[in-house]
């Protein structure tokens, strides 16, 4: 299992504990599951967590088992306190956050950016990663990954195609994209973490699929586009 410690990523509690980040997983697992249900349970594949802080990007950790990844994201920062400019990105093992990857260059995103006070981007992140590792989508073969991204005023939840040539798969899983995001909360605010706190202002917020190669040549070509209501 591949693993990078990143102190700056620990929640303060275990800043303050000062454990590194490459135990996590393994101290919180071993410390609170009784030995009887000690056996862990796979993934389909393995993803990797990856923290984008201008110019470095860190592999935080691989984790090929549930309860691995829940070791893990228990114990990062949430999106809301990460740094202004920063990112996480969850993709499959091997494939790098760059659009320039030959897993994610002839593909694309879909993008939902908001504004930082309209929704609680916590737990839409977290519905978001439990959708990819859990296969969710229909058409998962395609996808490389998501991510979460910290802007001043906004913050923006993408997911990554490497394969942009089948339209209708593309259109479907920007719809379960929605449909992800609109599960409810994690942390029981309801409110906050299903899409219908966005609906009286539905005309101001849209998931837009753009293209890679489009991106990288400067073109701001919108080739498919979701409404929220």
């Amino acid at each position: 299992m591949q693993r990078t410690s990143s102190g700056s990523l620990l929640s303060e509690e275990i800043d303050n504990q000062q454990h590194p980040a490459e135990d996590i997983a393994e101290e919180h697992y071993e410390e609170n599951v009784d030995p009887e249900f000690a056996q862990k349970h796979p993934l389909q594949q393995s993803w990797t967590l990856w923290y984008h802080n201008p110019p470095q990007f860190i592999q935080v950790y691989t984790f090929e088992y549930v309860e691995d990844f829940w070791s893990v994201f228990n114990h990062i920062k949430p999106p809301t306190h990460l740094e202004t400019g920063s990112a996480y990105y969850i993709l499959k093992d091997g494939i790098r956050p760059e659009w320039e990857d030959p897993k994610n260059i002839h593909g694309g995103e879909w993008m939902f950016p908001f504004l930082r006070k309209k929704c609680n981007v916590n737990d839409w992140w977290m519905n978001l990663a439990m959708a990819l590792i859990g296969e969710f989508f229909d058409d998962g073969e395609i996808i490389t990954g998501g991510c979460v991204a910290v802007r001043k005023s906004q913050f923006r939840l993408n997911i990554w195609v490497g394969d942009k040539s089948n339209d209708e798969a593309i259109v479907r899983i920007g719809q379960q994209f929605k449909e992800s995001l609109n599960h409810g909360s994690i942390t029981g605010n309801t409110k906050q973490g299903d899409l219908s706190i966005l609906t009286s202002h539905a005309d101001q917020f849209t998931f837009d699929f753009k293209t890679f190669e489009d991106q990288l040549q400067g073109k701001k070509n919108v080739l498919h586009c979701i409404r929220i209501d």
